[in-house]
Formats: structure tokens, C-alpha cells, sequence
């Protein structure tokens, strides 16, 4: 399948405004409608400094989009019967007080605990057991299941339950089960202050010099690498999605059943469900993650056809401010979805 030449000219022209209008170092989007890559590009920087461009093999630091890899794992372990979403969280971890011991994983999958999350009080502890020990004992923010809260305290849970049942460190499992499969190979796992082959530098306006750039640093305890922490390129990104919705991971109906709404209790549809970011408006589903507020896989199902789908990747190591990413994901399906 190859991408009509009006509709790839729209999206290049969509994506060259909105680059310059914001200044982005460092960019890379690919498109894949029904599973197949039809477009991709990139350009800019990797770093400035040493004006190093952007190209194929550039990978880039996905933050929170790092959870879509946590999700197929869970996921596994779902068809597998050694995780039960609607059990108690003291069904699989002990110690935890009676109020977090009562949540469910779905609950915590979906971000609807209450819990305090461990990055805003205390920027990351060096350690997950401290870390857990610094939110532990604050009274739970609301009864779970009424709100939805995005926290890292919620994933961190989650990866103390994985690594229970699994017996065997996330890091190992990411490696072994969702990466090799489709031929990734030495993919780096880390912060901003790693150092390996083709990482960009990231970016954001300077804390003190209005309308200048700084390297943006954040650092990430290897206890978050359910959350955060994959650095990947364009293409490899692209051949891992093309993975999970071929089932090469888990089967399509499971994929399908856990991109249903997660209700709260009081019926509404929770935006947040069993760990994928999720919207239903004018007639088309979005789902995926975002992650760093400028990093994104968005996948896009129309209602009217739901064998149809658009996916966008779009990748960038940052710039002077921050922007509505997700807006062009959306604009970008649109351009793809209404060029039919």
C-alpha cells in the first residue's frame, strides 16, 4: 500500500507548519494505515550542539509511551490466566494497608486508586522500596473507582505484581518477550542521562534565558521502566505495533476487549482504560499513549468501518515550548482517514 501523493503532500505540509511554529529540534512521524507503513519522514536535529540531524536510525526517549509495551505484557499474562484484572491487589502482593490492598488491578491499570503518585511528592526515589514507603500510608485521595488520576504509583504496583508472577525482572521480559520477536535488538532502557548509539538529545526552553533552549534532564530509577524509560526509533517503534495488531504478541480479540471503556462508578467512561490512553469523539476511537508532553503512538478506528485504521507515530526530542501533540495525531488520522 502506498499513501496517495496529495494526501502525503497535506500531511508533510500539516506537519513542516506546525515544526517551525514551534521550533522542534528533532522530529520523526510515520504513518501506518491498516497495519502497513505507508509514510514516514523526519528531520531537524538530534543535536544541536554538535548539529548532528535527525535520520532513520535516530531514537528518541518515549516517557510515558513506554507503558504500551507494559500493556501487552500484562496483557500476556491476562490470556495466559495468571492475572485476574477484577482481583484485589492483596490477592497478588502482601503488606499493603487494608485501603490499597482492596483496590483491584484493573483499578490500578486504569489509574483509579487514588493513591499518591511517587513522582510529585518526592521526584523519584532512587529506590522502589522507598518509594512505596513515602505514599504508602496517605489516606487514598477517593474511593477507587470514582475518579481517574494518572500516577506512577499505580504502574509500580503493577510491576511488583508482574515480577511476582513472572519470576523474572521486567527489563529481562521486555527483551525476551516484546522486543526479540520482532527482531529489536540491544534497544536501550534508561533516562536522559545515558549515553548509547543514536540517542537524540532532548530539549526545552531554558529556566532562566526566555526564548533559548536547555537540555531537558530527567532521570528515571530503573523501578519505572514499566512507565517510562524506552528509547526507540521511528521504524522500530513502527515494526513493534505492526506486531501487536498482527497478534503476534496477543491475540486481536484481547487487544480489541482491553480498548473497551473502564467505567466508573458512577457509569462514566473512564479515559484511562486498562492502561491505554482513550477518546471516542465524532465517530472515531483513539488509542495509545502519549508520554514527555511530545511523544506519541495514537491509533485511530472509525466507527463507521472498525476494520479500518490509521496509526501515528510522531517523535521529537523537544524545543523551546511545549504543544498540543495529540491535536496533530488527530489532524494527521483526519488528513488519512478523509482522503477516502
Amino acid at each position: 500500500m502506498t499513501m496517495p501523493a496529495a494526501t502525503a503532500d497535506s500531511v508533510r505540509s500539516l506537519l513542516e507548519e506546525t515544526v517551525a511554529e514551534h521550533s522542534v529540534v528533532g522530529y520523526s512521524l510515520g504513518i501506518l494505515e491498516d497495519g502497513e507503513l505507508t509514510f514516514q519522514t523526519w528531520g531537524g536535529f538530534a543535536n544541536i550542539e554538535h548539529q548532528v540531524p535527525i535520520s532513520e536510525d535516530s531514537r528518541y526517549q518515549i516517557y510515558s509511551a513506554s507503558k504500551l509495551f507494559f500493556n501487552v505484557a500484562l496483557m500476556q499474562l491476562v490470556e495466559r490466566g495468571e492475572l485476574d484484572p477484577e482481583a484485589i491487589l492483596g490477592t497478588y502482593l502482601d503488606d499493603l494497608p487494608d485501603s490499597w490492598a482492596a483496590i483491584t488491578v484493573r483499578q490500578a491499570w486504569s489509574h483509579m486508586t487514588g493513591t499518591t503518585d511517587i513522582l510529585v511528592l518526592n521526584a523519584m526515589e532512587p529506590k522502589a522500596e522507598k518509594a512505596l514507603r513515602s505514599v504508602i500510608d496517605i489516606p487514598l485521595k477517593f474511593s477507587p473507582g470514582t475518579q481517574t488520576e494518572y500516577n506512577q504509583t499505580n504502574f509500580l504496583l503493577l510491576k511488583m505484581i508482574f515480577e511476582s508472577i513472572t519470576e523474572t525482572d521486567y527489563r529481562t521480559y521486555l527483551e525476551d518477550k516484546l522486543l526479540n520477536p520482532v527482531g529489536i535488538a540491544d534497544l536501550p532502557l534508561g533516562d536522559l542521562s545515558m549515553v548509547a548509539p543514536n540517542l537524540t538529545t532532548n530539549y526545552e526552553g531554558h529556566p532562566h534565558e526566555v526564548g533559548k533552549l536547555g537540555r531537558r534532564t530527567v532521570n528515571f530509577p530503573p523501578y519505572v521502566y514499566t512507565s517510562a524509560g524506552v528509547n526507540i526509533s521511528l521504524g522500530e517503534f513502527a515494526t513493534w505495533w505492526q506486531g501487536v495488531l498482527e497478534g503476534q504478541f496477543v491475540e486481536t480479540d484481547t487487544l480489541r476487549t482491553f480498548w473497551e471503556p473502564v467505567l466508573r462508578a458512577d457509569g462514566s467512561e473512564s479515559h484511562r482504560s486498562n492502561g491505554w490512553e482513550r477518546q471516542h469523539k465524532d465517530g472515531i476511537l483513539r488509542i495509545g499513549h502519549g508520554g514527555g508532553a511530545r511523544i506519541h503512538l495514537f491509533h485511530y478506528i472509525p466507527d463507521a468501518d472498525p476494520e479500518r485504521s490509521v496509526t501515528v507515530i510522531f517523535l521529537n526530542n523537544g524545543g523551546p515550548t511545549y504543544f498540543n501533540h495529540r491535536g496533530l495525531g488527530d489532524a494527521v488520522a483526519n488528513i488519512v482517514l478523509g482522503a477516502e
